[in-house]
Formats: C-alpha cells, structure tokens, sequence
C-alpha cells in the first residue's frame, strides 16, 4: 500500500510540474478533460469523506484546479466547443464535489481550489441540468462575456508580449477599475490579476499597477480619534471574527517562502528570517486550523 502511495505522489508531482509549466493549446483539450474526470472521481470516491486532510488529497485538487484553469482558458479562446459526453460527465461529478464542500472550510487555500473547480465547470457546463444533447450544444453557442478588468489585463499582457507602445494607455484605462475587484465575477478579477501578474515579470511598470490595484483610496480604514488601525482593520475588514483566515494564510506564505527558497544560497538570509518569523508565530498560535496550514502547505514541496 505504502509503495502505491508513493508512486501515487510522485506521478502527481510531476502532473504538476507539467501543468505549471507546458504552454496551453488546443490540443490539450481532450487530455484536459479526461485529466479533469478522474480528478472529481478520485476526490469525490476516495478522500471527501475522510475526516483528515491527506497529502495526496492536497496534490490532486491542486492538480484540478491547474487542469480547471487550462480548461477555461481553452473555453475563453474558443477551443472547447462540442465534447458533450466529457461535459456530461464532469457535470454530474461537480454535483457531487458541491456537496463536499463543508469538508474543506478549515482549509482556505484548498477551499479556493474547489470552489474554482466548481465555477470554473458550472461555466464550461452550462448551468442547467443536462437532459439532451441540445442543452450542452447550447451551452457551446454562448460566447464567454469577460469583465473589463480581465479585458484590459489581457490586452496589457499582450502589449507586453509584443512590445506595443501603448502599454501605458492600456493600464491607465485599467487603474479606474479596482473598484471592480469587489463588485464583479471573482473568477474573471482573479484571472485578470494572474495575466497581470505574468504580464508583471517583464515589465516594470505592469508590477507597479499590480501592487496598486488593491489599494481603496477613498475607504478610510483607520480613525485614529477612536480605534488603533489594528483594531479598525479588524472590525472592517475581517468581520464575524473570521480573522484565522489572515493567520492561515500568513503562515501559508512564510512556508511558501522557506520551502522555495531552500537550496538557494544566496538568499538564505530571507529563508532565515521565515523561518524565524514562522516557528515564533506557530509557538504562539492556539488555534489548530492555523498550524494545519504549516502542514498543508508543505506538502506540494
């Protein structure tokens, strides 16, 4: 059993190689969709009804989300009309995924990952029930909408790719819209955000925008007449005392740093002061749903 194991997570890491760094096409799609059939049978009949979270539970909805993220961009491009029969079988599984939904509310970052998987197909899908061929056809038929912020992110990667000098035009127009981050589709901002980020590695003034974005400059947070900032961001941000999830996902990113940047000497005084900042917030966390995520995190390492 424990040899099955192994050769289980050693398959799934090199999936995950491969999908982080292979370019997308339209030939992937049907292995794509395949990909995407065994992931939802494999979770759904094998780990959502465990009580404990398992490495390689965490490894294959990290490998859906990668095959659901592809799968959308092939649909946003065009390349995924037809395949009824493979979207009449990734639709029945998500009814099944959604109703496993509660098993992964203490885990964040997986959460985000099934909850992707979940949009992401009810979009490739169709939302209504698939009776007959004609419904899925239909659901071909329908162009994909994109919000403008995803527009404009796309139009600025590509002026990047090209070296189009209107790059600067293109996110002026897309500085106005970070209000839209928070009143829009939450599927399209974030992949808007994730193009700008790409777009970002090569140009300067793209990483400049990226930071930017988030930033409410008309919504005052703190009152210094009343309330620390701490506790004004708390009570306005982080409402119904959700505040773990900052924590989650801080000590998250303090993993994340120490395990990408291991074996790289010439940063390891970065690594270092992670490190140190991790295990000081770990020895004083009290919280279990926190320190699982020191746990979850390393196991895509």
């Amino acid at each position: 059993m424990s040899s099955q194991l192994c050769r289980l997570t050693d398959s799934l890491d090199c999936l995950l190689e491969s999908l982080n760094q292979a370019p997308v096409c339209g030939e992937q799609v049907p292995v794509l969709l395949y990909l995407a059939e065994s992931v939802l049978y494999w979770v759904t009949a094998n780990s959502a009804q465990k009580p404990q979270l398992y490495s390689c539970e965490v490894k294959m909805l990290k490998v859906g989300y990668l095959v659901f993220l592809r799968l959308f961009l092939s649909y946003i491009s065009g390349n995924l009309k037809g395949y009824q029969k493979s979207k009449y079988n990734l639709h029945n599984f998500l009814k099944v995924l959604a109703q496993y939904d509660s098993c992964y509310q203490p885990h964040p970052d997986i959460l985000f990952n099934v909850h992707f998987m979940l949009c992401t197909g009810g979009i490739l899908c169709g939302t209504r029930p698939f009776n007959s061929d004609s419904v899925l056809s239909h659901a071909d038929l329908q162009g994909y909408e994109m919000n403008q912020v995803l527009w404009h992110c796309l139009l600025s990667w590509y002026c990047v790719q090209n070296n189009i000098r209107q790059l600067p035009q293109v996110l002026h127009h897309l500085v106005p819209l970070r209000d839209d981050l928070l009143q829009h589709s939450w599927l399209d901002c974030g992949l808007g955000l994730m193009v700008l980020g790409e777009a970002a590695k090569s140009s300067l003034l793209c990483l400049h925008v990226l930071l930017d974005l988030p930033v409410n400059h008309r919504q005052d947070l703190s009152d210094p007449g009343r309330y620390s900032t701490s506790e004004t961001l708390e009570a306005s941000v982080i409402p119904h005392r959700e505040d773990w999830r900052v924590r989650y996902s801080a000590v998250q990113a303090l993993v994340n740093v120490c395990e990408g940047l291991r074996g790289d000497w010439s940063r390891e005084g970065l690594r270092n002061v992670a490190w140190l900042a991790l295990q000081e917030h770990l020895a004083k966390e009290t919280d279990s749903r926190v320190t699982e995520a020191s746990r979850v995190s390393e196991v895509l390492y």
